[in-house]
C-alpha cells in the first residue's frame, strides 16, 4: 500500500460498541486491538470500520470522512439501538471523537418495539410449559398446609413457607438452585446488576409461585375433596397459572431491565423474534477512487410469497411490506490514493 492508501477494515464484531459498553464493567474489554492496528500495523487511521453481530445499523463519523458502522440486519431478530449511550466513541489520541450520526431503527422506535415483552406469554407461548413445571416443582417442594387460611393471615402463611423451607433439605435446596438458576441468567457483564437484578426476579418469581400455590390450595379446600384429587386439583391450577404468570414475571423483568438499566439487549429482543428494520450495504468505488456506502433498509419484510410470473421465483404476497429504501443519504469518502482504479461494486 501506499502512503495515501485509504484502508476498509471488516470486524466479525463491533469492538468500538462493546467498549464503550463493557469496559467499564470488564478489563477485557479495554484491550484496543483496534487502535494497535491503525498505530502501530497500518500506520494510519481506518477510513472506515465494518462490522456485524449486533442486528442493527448504527453508524459514528468524526466528521473527517472516518466511519465506524454496523450493518448487522440479517439477523433472525432485530438488536435494540437505545437502552445504551453510544451517543459518542473515543477516537485516537488528539483526534475528535467519533459521535453518533444514524441508527436503524430509531431510538424511539426501539423503545416502543420493547413494549412486546408485556405480552411475553402471547409471543412466546411454548416458553410457559417451562415456568409452568418450574412452579409446580417449586410448590411441590415446600410442602405446607395452608388450605384452610384466607387472605388475610398472609403473615401466618408466609411465616409456615418460610419455615417449611427452611427445615426442609429438600425444599432449601430447591428454592436455592431455583435463585442460583436466575442469577446465573442475568447479565454478566455487570456483577452489581447480576446479583442485584437476579435476586430480584428470583424473588418475583417465588412470590408468584407462593401467591399461586396458596391461592389454589384454599380455592381447592373449599370443595373438600379426597387427598389425591385435592393434590392433583392444586398441581393443575398452579401448572396452568404459572404457564401464563411465569412468562409475564419474566418479560416485565426484560422490559425494565433494558429501558431502566440498559441490560438484558439481547434476551429482550430475541424474545420479541422482529423479523423487520432488516438492512444491508452497498459499496461503490468511482473512477477518482471515492467510496459510496449506500445503506439500504426495509421497514418492513414480507410474511407472505406467491409465485412470480417471471424473474425471481417467489415474490411478495404482503400488501403491508415496503421497498428497500436508503437509510440515509450516501456516505461519501474521498480517495487520497495516488493509482486510480476502474469502478467496482462491492
Amino acid at each position: 500500500m501506499s502512503d495515501r492508501a485509504r484502508i476498509i477494515l471488516c470486524n466479525a464484531e463491533p469492538h468500538w460498541i462493546y467498549e464503550k459498553k463493557y469496559a467499564k464493567f470488564d478489563k477485557a474489554y479495554c484491550d484496543n486491538k483496534l487502535q494497535f492496528l491503525e498505530e502501530r500495523v497500518f500506520h494510519r487511521r481506518i477510513a472506515v470500520f465494518l462490522a456485524g453481530d449486533l442486528h442493527h445499523y448504527r453508524r459514528h463519523s468524526d466528521g473527517c470522512d472516518h466511519h465506524k458502522i454496523v450493518a448487522g440486519g440479517g439477523g433472525s431478530f432485530l438488536h435494540a439501538t437505545h437502552g445504551s449511550d453510544v451517543a459518542t466513541l473515543p477516537g485516537l489520541a488528539e483526534e475528535p471523537p467519533y459521535k453518533l450520526a444514524c441508527s436503524y431503527p430509531e431510538p424511539s422506535t426501539s423503545r416502543r418495539l420493547t413494549w412486546g415483552n408485556l405480552v411475553f406469554p402471547i409471543k412466546n407461548a411454548w416458553f410457559g410449559l417451562l415456568t409452568a413445571l418450574l412452579y409446580l416443582l417449586t410448590c411441590r417442594a415446600v410442602d405446607v398446609q395452608v388450605s384452610t387460611l384466607g387472605f388475610g393471615d398472609i403473615a401466618e402463611v408466609a411465616n409456615r413457607v418460610v419455615c417449611a423451607t427452611l427445615r426442609g433439605p429438600t425444599a432449601l435446596f430447591w428454592v436455592t438452585a431455583f435463585v442460583a438458576g436466575v442469577i446465573l441468567f442475568t447479565d454478566t457483564h455487570s456483577k452489581l446488576y447480576r446479583w442485584l437484578g437476579g435476586f430480584a426476579h428470583a424473588i418475583a418469581h417465588l412470590a408468584a409461585v407462593f401467591f399461586l400455590g396458596w391461592g389454589a390450595a384454599w380455592l381447592v379446600g373449599r370443595a373438600e375433596l379426597a387427598v389425591a384429587p385435592h393434590l392433583l386439583a392444586i398441581g393443575a391450577l398452579v401448572f396452568a397459572a404459572g404457564w401464563i404468570v411465569g412468562p409475564l414475571v419474566l418479560g416485565v423483568y426484560l422490559f425494565v431491565s433494558l429501558n431502566a438499566f440498559g441490560r438484558h439487549h439481547n434476551e429482550a429482543f430475541s424474545s420479541l423474534a422482529i423479523p423487520d428494520w432488516k438492512n444491508f450495504l452497498r459499496l461503490h468505488i468511482d473512477e477518482q477512487g471515492t467510496l459510496r456506502i449506500y445503506p439500504i433498509g426495509i421497514d418492513r419484510v414480507a410474511r407472505t410469497w406467491r409465485p412470480a410470473s417471471s424473474g425471481p421465483r417467489l415474490v411478495s404476497g404482503d400488501r403491508k411490506a415496503t421497498p428497500p429504501r436508503l437509510i440515509e443519504p450516501p456516505i461519501a469518502i474521498p480517495s487520497t490514493e495516488s493509482n486510480r482504479s476502474k469502478p467496482r461494486s462491492v
